[in-house]
């Protein structure tokens, strides 16, 4: 059964990433992000809208993994509120999200739909907090969202800045490695859901996180599941930008990662749970 993953990282965030001090302006629809960020997630929904025009009729489309951060459900939401526009006068595609359907039951709501619709695509946002793409604990303290020591170190030693961060990061032997796995046993924890709510049809299933944790992702797929600096200068050597994504392809033909224009062959056994 052929899958597809599409994630990204969330659009630009109101507090500066190293004080946690609010710094922008935050939009009045969507929490954590500004309204800049808001038309960037909006501009980059077509990366998104391109996999969903590609796919077989039948398939369900399932936005539901984010970190607890306001700024990755946001960026989540818009995604799904911008394809919910783009499609809103096609008959064969359905959008549901979580304010169609309230409540614990919500995922029973979405399998009938799929019952009741076997010929139509199905478009359902429903971000759900999934601790594999979070910060926390090792990033982030879990009662105050402050950095945590290790943070902190990798950030003196880059200068405070993102490029030379990111290097400190990767220069770290087996983090990016362990983050990237945490990060697999989360985008398998959606596939299984999908599986529930729509058993063998076509899938497509969404995330949101953050950089580093989705640098280790980048470079752990690009190099065939050896995570770290290797694997980063293959994907091009900077970080995760706001709201930029990526695209697993599973398929009986193999798996092929899809990233800033290159696409990387990936082990069948790289999507197994470590």
């Amino acid at each position: 059964m052929s899958e597809k993953i599409f994630f990204g990282r969330h659009t630009e965030r109101i507090t500066d990433p190293i004080t946690g001090e609010v710094i922008k302006p935050e939009s009045a629809e969507y929490k954590g992000v500004t309204p800049s960020g808001v038309e960037k997630g909006k501009e980059k929904v077509k990366d998104l809208i391109n996999i969903i025009d590609e796919a077989p009729a039948g398939a369900v489309v399932f936005l539901g993994g984010s970190s607890e951060e306001e700024r990755t459900r946001s960026t989540m939401e818009i995604f799904g509120a911008s394809a919910a526009d783009h499609y809103k006068n096609d008959s064969n595609i359905l959008v549901i999200s979580s304010v169609d359907k309230e409540g614990e039951k919500f995922l029973d709501f979405a399998r009938n739909i799929a019952l009741e619709n076997p010929d139509k695509k199905i478009i359902v946002t429903r971000p759900l907090f999934l601790k594999e793409f979070s910060l926390r604990p090792k990033f982030r303290e879990c009662g105050t969202g402050e950095h945590t020591q290790l943070s902190r170190n990798i950030n003196e030693e880059g200068g405070n800045t993102d490029t030379e961060g990111m290097r400190a990061f990767m220069n770290r032997p087996g983090l990016a490695q362990e983050e990237a796995e945490r990060q697999i046993k989360g985008i398998n924890r959606l596939r299984d859901l999908v599986r529930e709510v729509a058993p063998n049809r076509y899938s497509i299933i969404g995330f949101t996180s953050h950089g580093w944790i989705l640098d280790s992702l980048a470079s752990y797929l690009a190099n065939r599941g050896e995570a770290g600096k290797e694997g980063y200068e293959k994907t091009g050597g900077k970080m995760f930008e706001e709201a930029e994504t990526g695209k697993i392809t599973i398929s009986g033909d193999g798996i092929i990662f899809s990233f800033r224009g290159v696409d990387y062959e990936v082990p069948h056994n790289i999507l197994e749970n470590k």
